[in-house]
């Protein structure tokens, strides 16, 4: 059986636009290419299914599981040499985006993990987010940051070969894409950015960061970090005042350049 080189996962709850959006901007054909969808919605549009090319794999949740159950759900049934995953209220930049993804990845295929140039969609609008040379800045000097500050932006934003993706850990929810950022990154440290973009739509009433936020997110957050301090030994350190400066600067200067 040939075996794909990357594997692109699309977990799907209630948000079937979000999904229609992001498979017409796929290389379905491509024969690198794997995708493999999981729905876990809570009333599963099977008409949907009936007109989605028979290369894409689909997996429909008998009963809702939950956002990291279904992410894992994914994995495990992930083929490729690499995977990503895409939300579904994200999708590449244009439709060429995938393509020349793989390209890069043919060329780098010594590399463990790809990050990706990481966008947002807010009011209509696209704006980037950190710069990429700063992702590299931070993981070569301190990924522990990432648990104070989400530099690398969503999932999406990491292409990671297989045998070093791991699960979601089920227990958190405000820090569970960064926790799995901090493991695969610890894990090994060959890392090469990629100047190619997906675009997070941040602003849906809908979205589970949007529903998280909503009760008693401080607390929940305190939580967290005392569960991950416990985890991966992370403690604040001095450096990290000076990695704030940076940070914020680059934003202020991504805000500057966005507002042109």
């Amino acid at each position: 059986m040939h075996k794909p080189l990357l594997t692109i996962l699309i977990p799907v709850y209630n948000y079937y636009s979000g999904l229609l959006r992001i498979l017409n901007n796929l290389p379905v054909d491509n024969e690198k290419l794997e995708i493999i969808i999981c729905d876990d919605s809570d009333d599963i549009d099977y008409e949907f299914y009936k007109f989605i090319d028979y290369k894409i794999k689909i997996i429909l949740n008998p009963v809702n599981i939950g956002a990291a159950k279904t992410w894992n759900k994914l994995l495990k049934a992930s083929n490729g040499a690499y995977t990503m995953i895409i939300h579904h209220d994200e999708f590449p930049e244009n439709k060429n985006t995938i393509n020349l993804l793989i390209k890069d990845i043919e060329s780098h295929y010594t590399c463990d993990v790809f990050v990706l140039k990481y966008k947002i969609l807010k009011n209509n609008k696209i704006f980037n987010h950190t710069s990429g040379r700063l992702k590299l800045f931070f993981i070569n000097n301190s990924i522990a940051y990432i648990i104070r500050r989400n530099f690398i932006g969503s999932m999406s934003s990491l292409i990671i070969r297989s045998e070093f993706y791991q699960e979601f850990d089920i227990k958190l929810k405000w820090f569970i894409d960064v926790d799995l950022f901090y493991r695969v990154l610890m894990s090994t440290k060959n890392v090469n950015y990629l100047n190619k973009s997906i675009v997070s739509e941040v602003d849906r009433i809908e979205s589970i960061t949007y529903n998280v936020k909503k009760n008693n997110f401080n607390e929940l957050k305190n939580q967290e970090l005392m569960y991950l301090a416990n985890n991966h030994g992370y403690r604040y350190k001095i450096k990290y005042f000076i990695f704030d400066i940076i940070f914020y600067i680059n934003k202020i200067l991504l805000l500057l350049h966005n507002s042109k």
